[in-house]
């Protein structure tokens, strides 16, 4: 509210001007029809445009909605949480205006291999086991030690089993580093080996003396 007032003449008059807050008129939502694996997160914004021509990021005050809440839910700051393959409409709401878009959510998706020990040394004709871990979209994991494909890096240094039951058991061949690589559903995951130039020959076991 603004008060004037114009003095003439000894006399006063005042006026009373009402200004009000701009209007909202749209609502815009972004990011626009994502798709994204369960298990994952995705933010989003919620942007206001007013009568003014001026346009704000409202997402905090704002007011959020998942239509399929078994596939994704989405919290108070704009973050849907997604939990099972499908796909679910996203609302906004602001003062009085609503924007939808909608959220895919594909199967859950392999997202790294993890390959441990990350380094490990042996001696020559030594070996050491390496294994393989899978990491999910969804959060779960599993050991695929026996499914994965094995490589090392360079063989004149070491040896690995490629696969099935012994897949991943490195052996030392001569002194160096070397990498050891775990291959599963076209994701790599790498480790480490350094093989010194102590050979092992073995345990000989004597009798005591008697």
């Amino acid at each position: 509210v603004v008060i004037g007032a114009v003095e003439y003449k000894g006399r006063t008059d005042t006026a009373v001007v009402r200004v009000n807050d701009a209007a909202v008129v749209e609502l815009n939502v972004s990011p626009h029809d994502k798709t994204i694996p369960a298990g994952l997160e995705q933010a989003y914004q919620a942007f206001a445009v007013f009568s003014d021509g001026s346009n704000k990021d409202v997402t905090l005050a704002s007011s959020w909605q998942s239509s399929a809440l078994s596939v994704a839910s989405i919290d108070a700051e704009g973050v849907a949480h997604t939990i099972v393959e499908g796909q679910t409409g996203i609302k906004a709401s602001y003062r009085g205006q609503t924007a939808t878009t909608t959220l895919f959510v594909t199967a859950v998706e392999l997202l790294e291999i993890q390959v441990t020990p990350s380094i490990s040394q042996v001696n020559i004709n030594e070996q050491q086991q390496y294994r393989a871990r899978a990491f999910y979209s969804d959060g779960h994991s599993e050991d695929v030690t026996q499914l994965a494909t094995w490589n090392i890096g360079d063989e004149i240094i070491a040896h690995v089993v490629t696969a099935g039951k012994d897949g991943g058991l490195v052996s030392g061949e001569s002194h160096g580093r070397t990498s050891v690589k775990a291959s599963f559903k076209a994701i790599n995951g790498l480790a480490l080996v350094t093989v010194t130039d102590i050979e092992y020959l073995g345990v000989n076991i004597e009798p005591a003396d008697s």
